[in-house]
């Protein structure tokens, strides 16, 4: 099945250098950690208290289910939540993360930086690294012994992970579980899911930085499809691709849909009930590459291929599916639902997103619920009680949520040089657009919101929300570390995300789809499977 996460597939994929950086420091503690880090331990981690921080009322609120709360604008003197620099007596906080932007102006002349700093009390001193380097430079650091204060590790397995956080890294639950986390609590306001990506060992080894769980959207251009005459609410298969067929202009340079790889697979395996990644059955755990619907996804996104609905480029690794979109070369796109703002700023809100049918029809069909994390932050292990607080007090202060100053400061500035209102919304400036580059949100955020923004885009924003997270289907294997997944996993998964590319391209026959099923599973997939349901403690 196509990953449902693009960014945590290109991070994954770069932290897999450190499987050997990491083998000198690693030798040096055996392999007694590894035995600890069991599902009979884990499911005994008593998981932060989740007590929720509302510093504003929102204009549409959560739900249990897992939709957003929403806001039109934002408080313009929010209050200062954090009476006290958190930092304080320290002389610099030192962090490793990565990063998907150019790098921000030095502190000397960052008058962003200058504020966090400031704000916090302290030099935050940041290691930023291109995404695709983390995992060497990870694997030098790592190996070395010598970490800094705060290091990301992203949102899914590196290499024997759980050996690596208790040999380099602190066991933070005495300060984050159950109620202690209260001491923290803008931590606190993080949900329980999160969480569960933090646990190793037996213990609570990072802080999170949470994600929404309604995962990817297929967009549309609304102006496209009204030109076209076209219904945006199909309610089945067929209906989706009549869609399709009514907004393709080939000869007009104008394709029905895009996007990054072959995530076009993944609407029609939701439409025809496909698990998400994993299901569990008997307590075994049973890939989604095995379900023969996802071979019937496979010959329907075949024909649509074939038939000349797909961009021709949504196949090749330097394709800009986004830029397609915008350009107006394709109609629909399949991106992360955080895409929605970024789109509709550029195209005055002609943006919708549509809600996938069940195939047959009968209402709306499952929607793949997002990984929970985007990336999960370690603590130096060694620094000590009274370090180690100061250093959860400064993740407390960068995961201040939505309405207080404190967010306001870390997301947008300072105002007149880095931002100003517009609409009663921050708007960064060209100044502030390259002064905030400093990848904060990857170290740990606030939970994530919908805005604000235009009444009418963050209602249209809620209201799809709120219905594809009335029927989500999560992945099981969230949360669970394989060894065999952190050696053998890109391999093995490039090697069959090729075919299905191949296969979808009509460079190969929907039949060959077994065989290469078959390999996947022979080369480290079943034992994959064996570890999440040694792992698996539900």
């Amino acid at each position: 099945m196509t990953p449902p996460n693009a960014i945590a597939r290109r991070r994954f994929l770069a932290v897999t250098a450190t499987l050997a950086g990491t083998a000198p420091v690693l030798a040096a503690c055996g392999s007694k950690h590894a035995a600890h880090n069991s599902a009979t331990q884990n499911a005994k981690t008593k998981l932060p208290t989740y007590v929720p921080y509302n510093a504003i009322k929102p204009d549409f609120p959560a739900n249990a289910a897992g939709a957003m709360p929403a806001y039109f604008s934002f408080p313009r003197s929010p209050k200062r939540a954090v009476t006290s620099p958190p930092a304080a007596g320290l002389d610099k906080v030192t962090l490793l993360t990565n990063t998907y932007t150019p790098p921000p102006p030095g502190m000397g002349s960052n008058q962003f930086w200058q504020q966090i700093n400031k704000r916090i009390g302290a030099t935050f001193a940041l290691s930023l690294t291109p995404a695709d380097s983390y995992g060497a430079k990870m694997a030098t650091v790592t190996a070395s012994g010598d970490v800094p204060d705060l290091v990301s590790l992203g949102g899914i397995n590196i290499p024997h992970q759980p050996q690596v956080l208790a040999t380099l890294f602190a066991d933070l639950s005495e300060y984050l579980a159950g109620d202690a986390v209260k001491d923290y609590p803008f931590l606190a306001n993080m949900a329980t899911r999160p969480w569960t990506y933090t646990v190793a060992n037996g213990g609570i080894y990072a802080v999170p930085q949470p994600r929404a769980v309604s995962g990817k959207a297929t967009f549309y251009r609304t102006d496209l499809v009204t030109a076209a005459g076209a219904n945006p609410n199909p309610a089945s298969y067929d209906e989706f691709l009549a869609l399709l067929r009514a907004v393709n202009n080939p000869k007009k340079n104008v394709w029905a849909i895009s996007a990054y790889g072959p995530f076009v697979l993944s609407i029609v395996q939701e439409m025809l009930g496909v698990p998400n990644t994993w299901s569990v059955k008997n307590g075994e755990f049973v890939s989604a590459y095995s379900d023969e619907r996802t071979k019937e996804a496979l010959s329907k996104v075949a024909s649509m291929f074939r038939e000349g609905l797909i961009h021709p480029d949504t196949f090749s690794p330097t394709s800009n599916a986004r830029q397609l979109f915008l350009q107006g070369r394709t109609v629909m796109l399949n991106d992360g639902y955080a895409a929605w703002d970024l789109l509709a700023n550029q195209l005055s809100d002609n943006v919708g997103a549509l809600v996938e049918p069940k195939s047959d029809g009968g209402g709306d069909a499952p929607k793949y619920a997002g990984a929970a994390v985007q990336a999960i932050t370690a603590v130096k292990k060694g620094l000590g009680a009274s370090k180690t607080k100061k250093i959860l007090e400064v993740l407390n202060w960068l995961a201040a949520p939505i309405g207080t100053e404190e967010y306001l400061v870390r997301k947008f500035g300072v105002e007149g040089h880095d931002f100003t209102w517009k609409s009663g919304v921050p708007t960064l400036t060209t100044t502030g657009a390259n002064e905030t580059q400093m990848a904060l949100q990857y170290i740990t955020d606030a939970p994530t919101v919908i805005g604000p923004g235009p009444k009418s885009r963050v209602t249209a924003q809620h209201d799809w929300h709120v219905r594809v997270t009335k029927n989500l289907v999560y992945n099981p294997a969230e949360g669970l570390f394989s060894d065999s997944n952190s050696s053998a996993g890109p391999t093995i998964s490039k090697n069959i995300t090729d075919v299905q590319a191949a296969i979808m391209q009509g460079h190969k026959p929907v039949s060959s789809w077994d065989d290469a099923v078959k390999q996947w599973r022979s080369g480290g997939g079943d034992a994959i499977a064996r570890e999440y349901a040694k792992a698996y403690h539900k």
